[in-house]
């Protein structure tokens, strides 16, 4: 192996030795390196391969040794230590310096050797460098910047020529400058070579797009060492051309079948620089056909050849206007010429107007036709005016031609103002403009329709005019009769009215001038009716004719005579037939007999018969009737009511009547009821009516009389019982001698609604009676409720020679009333009494009264008093009651009428138990009649003596009545129908027990009887009275207590008042224990002698002030409106200061919320009260202000409870303690402001009654609360 590698290396150098031996010899590819042709200053470059077969390494450089006419330098690279190994590219690089070929040696040598083993040469031309030359084009000229104007562009060429030795590149070529877009590189392109001593065209175009002067610059870019870049000047213009045409053209008037010609100018109206406007076409439109080109072979359109070129003349196209032979008169047509041209405005004015009037003579009229309308035969219309006017322009000439039948035509006149036009030799001349009047009227000769014609003739189309008339008349017609339907006689008011027609059957108004109706009082015409009335034409009016029949049946015939102005008939009548009939109503039944009753005693017949009613009734099923009437004749004592149906008869109705009967007088009477229905004067028909009255005494059960009420016992009574009074005082007697009595009125029909009793107990709140009241009143402020019950049996009897009934047999009277005392003197209240009565059963037809029966009410009365005088034995009182008719009907239980009465009281003490009354005075009432007595004014009366046998107990009797003049009628003598007149005396006598069983309660009983026998009297009377006065003062006892009888039996006390008379000043009269003066043994009426006696003195201690507020009750009133500010202080006295926290104490109402409310048992406050800890919080003080002021003004608190609550814990004994600690700090609080320690009590409660449960939300604010309890309240003392 080592071997073989060695042998390998030996034969490498051996090899390596045998090469080298060999010459060196270097290629060059190409050889020459021929450089070409390169500019004079440039660098031209050349490359070619050098191999060696040696492979060496060598260095180039280039010799010296050159040849040609050129000069300049050539270098090699790479020209250091090539290796040549393998073919090597080298660069040879030429500048030449002048012109021509130059050809130098390039030597090889070994690297790092000094020789040269072989050589190549290199070659270059040195060669001129491209020379460019560039023609300055000329001016473009003016051009059309309008892309659609036929020339608007303009070319120029440029010339590039080579002046050099080299090849000229053109590399680029560009136009810029100010206006570079309007000019463009048209042939030539952008790159181009030019050969030496060659050119080339370069062809610029000119496309302005603005009007004026346009520049750019054209420049070459080339590889002229000296001028890269070559630039010439473009330069243009750039010209306008605008449209601009006539606006109107008008051909003025151009008569028709004619022509007229004008020109329309096309001008040129570009601005600065104008181009070549070229105009193609141009066309008409609209005018009807009127208009046409003058050239063009005379149609609407053209085409010039060649096109109009206006630059700045402008240019004119003839136009004619052609009216046609059929046109209007000032028929105009326009039409637009529009010209197509290559304007530069882009909204081109490029149209004209035509204007053309067709002008000749035309006649015309203002109306196409006249109308004369309906015209009455015979008669003329008024004249119509046709005018005809020449609306042409030229003059013309016409005449009139009427046309139609003959005969129509000679119902028209028709004349032209001045005659002419009257035939066609006769013609009417018209300026254009002017005017000429026609006159035309219309006589008709027959009805009907009229046509004609008026034609204004004149050379072709003329006028016509059509005439239209109607000649009309009036003709009436009628029927020859009228029928009238059936119509009840004499229907008054309901006559039956038939239109009757009266027809016009002309088409002129027919004027109706009269009517005149015959056969009065059957036919006529309404009172309204129009006698002188037009009827239009083809149309009726229609005559109202009334239709009255007289009778039932066949009337005679009317007529009605209608007058007009009708030419052939003026006057026409007709025949008017009709027949009455009489109204199907019946009355029954055929007699009435109301039977007997008593004379004054009303019967009816519903209570005798009550199916035996006065009955109307209609069988008619179609007709509704009115009673007018139905009249009462004969004697005047009955009277209807109406029970069903009233005095409206409907159709199948009956309508029922109640008879009264009411005889003043005994006797029999007659009368004739008669029906009058509608307006018929006649009577339907009649019935008789009758009745018989016998003689009825009213009365009551008591007295033993049978007249008038034993008139003469009954004034001795009264004088007996008035002579007691005035024996025992003179005063009493003068007062009742000065009451007068009223007179009396006419009495009314009889009526049931009397006053029948005259035991009527008043209630009284001091003292106490049956009947009679008495001169006291009660303290101011009382009040008393009272309850009276009265039984009277029979005081209503009704006597005839038959014997005696009991209208009213038994009667039970409760009266509940009340009264109120006030001003110490005034009392005034009401009572209201309810009866419970039966009676006994008359016979029907006797008396016609039906008997009492049930429950009723009595009249409400309404009473005062007023005390004139007292405080001693004597007394004196007026009083007044009116009643308010509140009793019920037909019950003898009140009057239809409020009654009047008005009593003067006196009353005299006699000792301490004995007292005697008297109560007279008038009573006003409306009379009215029952029976034989008539109830009107008179006198009231009673007389009583009241004895007190024990303190509780009275002993009372009464004697009481009415006394009415000339209210009884006796009976009459034989023959006679009234009997005598006297007075009517009602007279009753009490007896009675009153007891006062408690101060505020006090009762009595009673019985009497009737003392005569006057209306109401009963033969028993039982009366219960009951009173309850809650504020009643307590009786002062009859005998006070006695003191021990004295010693000495010589020393008397005749009084028995304690005091012996040796030192009694008043030894007859008690001293009355007052405790005032008791020592001096007489009694002290008035004690502070303030002029109020003790009895009526709630002060008697202390006097009354006299200051015009309350003076009646004794007592001073130191705060008169008693809101606890002493008027002294109170700066409102008459208005109580209300207690609100605000100025409380200056005694005047103020604005603001009172917190604090008084009840009947407790005070109220709205505000709780506050406390910090067991003491009262400052937020406290308003509220407790308010309470201090409240009670101050409240002195009727006498005493009030303080009680306090608090929220319960769990210890009880510290919530007790906690709450009376409270309490007493409230009371201390009061006391502080002014209210007596005495007056206010505390209590505390503790926890012991919540009001909530203590778990409760909130519960403390409500458990903890202060509750005001008033224990007692100040009351009147009784001291008397």
């Amino acid at each position: 192996m080592k071997r073989t590698g060695l042998g390998i290396v030996l034969l490498c150098v051996f090899a390596s030795a045998s090469a080298r031996a060999a010459p060196s010899v270097v290629t060059a590819n190409p050889n020459p390196v021929d450089v070409g042709n390169v500019a004079i200053g440039a660098t031209g470059t050349a490359t070619a391969t050098l191999s060696d077969n040696n492979n060496d390494r060598v260095d180039l450089d280039v010799s010296n040794t050159c040849m040609g006419t050129g000069s300049g330098t050539f270098t090699v690279s790479p020209d250091n230590d090539v290796n040549l190994s393998n073919p090597k590219e080298i660069t040879v690089t030429y500048t030449p310096t002048s012109r021509g070929t130059r050809q130098c040696r390039v030597n090889v040598r070994f690297h790092n050797s000094s020789n040269v083993f072989d050589s190549f040469d290199v070659r270059g031309n040195g060669q001129n460098p491209p020379d460019i030359s560039v023609m300055t084009p000329a001016s473009f000229g003016a051009v059309r910047f309008n892309d659609a104007a036929p020339v608007h562009t303009s070319s120029q060429n440029v010339t590039v020529t080579n002046g050099g030795d080299a090849a000229l590149n053109i590399t680029d070529v560009q136009i810029g400058g100010a206006n570079a877009g309007d000019f463009s590189i048209s042939a030539g392109g952008t790159t181009a070579t030019i050969l030496p001593g060659n050119s080339r065209n370069w062809t610029i175009t000119f496309n302005p797009s603005a009007a004026g002067n346009r520049t750019a610059t054209l420049t070459f870019s080339s590889n002229d060492p000296n001028n890269g870049t070559t630039s010439v000047n473009l330069a243009g213009t750039g010209s306008t051309a605008v449209i601009g045409v006539t606006d109107t053209v008008s051909f003025g008037t151009v008569g028709t079948g004619s022509s007229g010609s004008q020109s329309v100018d096309v001008s040129n109206n570009g601005t600065g620089t104008k181009g070549s406007l070229g105009v193609t076409t141009a066309a008409i439109s609209g005018g009807s056909g009127w208009f046409t080109f003058n050239g063009c072979g005379g149609g609407a359109t053209c085409t010039f050849t060649p096109a109009l070129a206006i630059v700045a003349t402008p240019a004119q196209v003839g136009i004619k206007c052609s009216p046609p032979a059929g046109a209007g008169l000032n028929e105009m047509q326009t039409a637009t010429v529009t010209f197509t041209s290559d304007t530069d405005d882009s909204t081109p004015d490029n149209t004209a107007t035509l204007m053309c009037t067709a002008g000749k003579s035309e006649f015309t009229s203002n109306m196409a036709g006249v109308t004369f309308g309906s015209q009455l035969v015979t008669t003329t219309t008024n004249v119509t005016t046709i005018v005809v006017s020449n609306k042409g322009t030229l003059t013309g000439s016409f005449w009139l031609r009427k046309t139609g039948s003959a005969a129509n035509m000679a119902m028209y006149t028709v004349a032209a103002a001045g005659g002419c036009g009257t035939s066609a030799t006769s013609q009417c001349t018209l300026a254009p403009n002017a005017m000429l009047d026609v006159s035309v009227t219309f006589t008709p000769t027959v009805e009907g329709d009229v046509p004609a014609g008026l034609d204004i003739v004149t050379a072709g189309t003329f006028p016509q005019v059509s005439l239209v008339g109607r000649g009309i008349d009036r003709h009436i017609s009628v029927e020859m009769a009228v029928d009238f339907p059936d119509t009840f006689k004499n229907p008054g008011d309901a006559a039956t009215l038939v239109p009757v027609a009266v027809k016009n059957i002309g088409e002129y108004p027919l004027h109706v001038t009269g009517l005149v109706v015959s056969g009065d009082p059957i036919w006529g015409l309404p009172t309204d009716a129009t006698t002188d009335f037009s009827v239009p034409g083809l149309a009726q009016q229609d005559v109202m004719v009334k239709f009255s029949p007289t009778m039932a049946g066949k009337v005679t015939d009317g007529h009605l005579v209608v007058m007009s102005d009708d030419r052939n008939t003026s006057m026409s009548t007709i025949t008017l037939t009709g027949n009455g009939k009489d109204r199907n109503v019946q009355m029954g039944p055929s007699t009435i007999d109301l039977g007997d009753t008593g004379a004054g005693v009303p019967t009816r017949l519903s209570e005798i018969r009550p199916d035996g009613l006065l009955e109307i009734i209609n069988l008619d099923d179609a007709n509704d009737f009115k009673i007018r009437e139905i009249k009462l004749s004969g004697d005047p004592v009955f009277e209807l009511e109406n029970v069903t149906g009233g005095m409206d008869l409907a159709r199948s109705t009956t309508s029922k009547f109640d008879i009264v009967f009411r005889p003043p007088t005994i006797g029999e009477f007659q009368g004739t009821l008669t029906l009058f229905l509608d307006q018929d004067p006649e009577a339907q028909t009649s019935v008789p009516v009758r009745g018989r009255a016998l003689f009825v005494d009213a009365h009551g059960a008591g007295g033993c009389s049978t007249t008038g009420g034993g008139s003469a016992g009954t004034l001795l009574l009264v004088f007996g019982a008035l002579g007691l009074v005035v024996a025992r005082r003179r005063r009493a007697a003068v007062i009742a001698a000065t009451l007068a009595v009223p007179a009396l009125a006419h009495a009314e029909d009889p009526s049931s609604n009397i006053a029948l009793t005259v035991f009527d107990p008043t209630p009284q709140t001091s003292g106490s009676t049956f009947q009679l009241q008495t001169t006291s009143v009660g303290k101011d402020g009382d009040l008393v409720v009272s309850l009276s019950g009265s039984y009277a049996s029979n005081p209503l009897v009704l006597g005839t020679v038959q014997g005696d009934d009991s209208v009213v047999r038994h009667r039970t009277m409760v009266s509940l009333g009340g009264a109120y005392a006030f001003g110490g003197r005034f009392e005034a209240g009401a009572h209201m009494p309810l009866y419970l009565q039966s009676g006994q059963d008359l016979a029907p037809g006797m008396f016609g009264v039906p008997p009492a029966s049930g429950a009723a009410r009595g009249d409400l009365t309404l009473h005062g008093k007023v005390r004139l005088s007292g405080g001693g034995p004597f007394g004196a009182a007026l009083a007044l009651s009116v009643t308010l008719p509140t009793a019920t009907d037909d019950q003898f239980t009140g009057t239809d009428l409020p009654t009047v009465r008005v009593l003067g009281l006196v009353e005299t003490a006699v000792g301490k138990q004995l007292r005697l009354r008297a109560n007279v005075g008038p009573v006003l009432r409306k009379k009215v009649a029952f029976a034989n007595i008539e109830q009107g004014s008179g006198l009231s009366w009673g007389a009583g003596i009241s004895f007190r046998a024990m303190d509780p107990m009275f002993i009372d009797a009464e004697i009481f009545g009415d006394v009415i003049p000339n209210g009884y009628h006796g009976e009459p003598a034989m023959g006679a129908m009234t009997g005598a007149t006297s007075m009517l005396s009602t007279v009753e006598a009490l007896g009675g027990l009153r007891f006062q069983i408690t101060r505020q309660i006090s009762a009595g009983l009673a019985a009497g009887r009737g003392v005569t026998t006057g209306v109401g009297t009963p033969d028993l009377r039982g009366v219960f009275t009951f009173a309850f006065t809650p504020s009643a003062t307590r009786l002062a006892p009859l005998h006070p207590t006695r003191p021990d009888a004295p010693t000495d039996p010589n020393k008397e006390d005749s009084d028995y008042d304690g005091i012996v008379d040796a030192k009694d000043k008043c030894p007859l009269k008690a001293e009355d224990k007052d405790k005032f003066q008791d020592e001096d043994g007489c009694p002290e009426l008035d004690d502070d002698e303030d002029g109020v006696d003790d009895d009526h003195d709630q002060c008697r201690r202390v006097a009354e002030d006299k200051d015009g507020f309350e003076d009646g009750d004794g007592c001073p009133d130191e705060d008169n409106d008693k809101d606890g500010i002493p008027d002294a202080k109170d700066k409102c006295v008459d208005q109580p200061e209300k207690i609100n926290g605000n100025a409380d104490d200056d005694g005047c109402p103020d604005e603001g919320d009172s917190l604090v409310i008084s009840n009947p048992d407790r005070l109220e406050l709205l505000d709780s009260v506050q406390f910090t800890g067991s003491s009262v919080a400052k937020s406290s003080a308003e509220i407790l202000g308010q309470l201090a002021a409240t009670l101050r003004a409240r002195a009727d608190i006498v005493r009030l409870r303080i009680t306090l609550h608090v929220q319960p814990t769990k210890e009880p004994k510290r919530d007790m303690a906690l709450s009376n600690k409270r309490a007493e700090a409230v009371k201390a609080w009061l006391i502080r402001w002014g209210i007596a320690e005495e007056r206010l009590e505390v209590r505390g409660f503790g926890g012991t009654k919540p009001l909530v449960p203590a778990s409760q939300k909130g519960a403390a604010q409500i458990n903890d609360r202060v509750e005001l309890i008033i224990l007692e309240r100040a009351r009147a003392v009784d001291l008397r």
